[in-house]
């Protein structure tokens, strides 16, 4: 278990090494220029020149890459180039936003979806079975943008108007005195997980119940209830792990996509704003973040589903 550990670690730093490489050459790639970006087209030549010398942007990419990621080993991500604000305090205060969001669309997606699927399974091939499978695969063919347009439409607009369309947050207030503004960015981040969640759990769940060990409990007289729960699903756990990594990678992407469409100030609506003033630094510290989520998820998981599959941990360790 712990070579299979260091393995899993020494891959994920590589990987990240080669991801803050691909970040930073993107953004060095970005047309225009970053100093005429910010300070305007009206500015002078000389505070042109002292605001690249400032944001060593004047040094050669390969020294400027080196001295980014020296800086990144000490925690620093640097000083937003438009806000002044160092990157680490907008990743935390942003992130944290988003966090929430994901938190709570995690609490009730997951669950919700791991029901419909094991409903669905139980009941394969039938009316109801056909009805939830294609209201997933409809779902999942609409993009999140659309998915928070019909929210929007639905429950703000022109059906009926029960929450906000654009989610003015108030730092200073409680989360949970503000909670309305955050109903329909969580309702479209549900939906958006909701079909895969469903989908995949079912699959898994129809192939276990196929499998012999739950023909011998039914023949020994075990509770359909009891079968499906105690014996289907309890061995469903290693998909269940795969699937919430995949759903929380998910929503980190679809976050961006949701907070830019309901102006929600979390981590998504950081980044795009930051590559729309080009304020590079904030673009890079964000992207990483986002990588270091991804990159870490799926570790965990791989080391979570292999700790509880008997047959996974003892390949490992042989």
């Amino acid at each position: 278990m712990l070579k299979m550990l260091a393995g899993r670690l020494g891959s994920g730093a590589v990987t990240l090494v080669l991801v803050s490489l691909i970040i930073y050459l993107a953004t060095i790639a970005l047309p225009g220029d970053a100093a005429v970006a910010v300070l305007g087209k009206t500015a002078t030549p000389e505070s042109l020149a002292a605001f690249r010398t400032e944001h060593h942007l004047d040094q050669p990419a390969a020294l400027r890459y080196l001295t980014w990621v020296g800086d990144l080993a000490t925690g620093d991500f640097g000083v937003s180039v438009v806000s002044g604000e160092p990157a680490g305090n907008l990743l935390v205060s942003r992130g944290l936003r988003t966090l929430t969001l994901m938190a709570f669309a995690v609490v009730i997606g997951f669950p919700l979806g791991t029901a419909i699927g094991v409903f669905a399974a139980v009941r394969r091939n039938s009316t109801v079975d056909h009805a939830i499978s294609l209201t997933m695969l409809v779902i999942t063919g609409i993009p999140e943008f659309a998915l928070a347009v019909l929210t929007v439409l639905v429950l703000s607009t022109t059906v009926f108007q029960l929450f906000p369309a654009v989610s003015i947050y108030n730092a200073d207030q409680s989360i949970f005195a503000q909670f309305d503004v955050l109903v329909l960015p969580i309702l479209t981040l549900v939906l958006t997980i909701l079909p895969y969640i469903a989908l995949t759990i079912r699959a898994s769940m129809i192939e276990i119940l196929d499998s012999d060990f739950v023909a011998m409990a039914r023949l020994k007289g075990v509770p359909e209830g009891r079968v499906v729960l105690r014996h289907a699903l309890a061995n469903a756990a290693g998909p269940l792990i795969q699937v919430f990594a995949v759903t929380l990678v998910y929503m980190a992407g679809g976050a961006i996509i949701v907070e830019t469409v309901f102006q929600f100030p979390g981590l998504g609506s950081a980044l795009v704003e930051a590559v729309r003033n080009r304020d590079l630094v904030v673009v890079q510290a964000t992207t990483l973040v986002l990588a270091i989520i991804y990159i870490g998820v799926n570790i965990l998981a791989d080391l979570v589903v292999v700790a509880l599959t008997p047959r996974l941990r003892t390949k490992v360790t042989s």
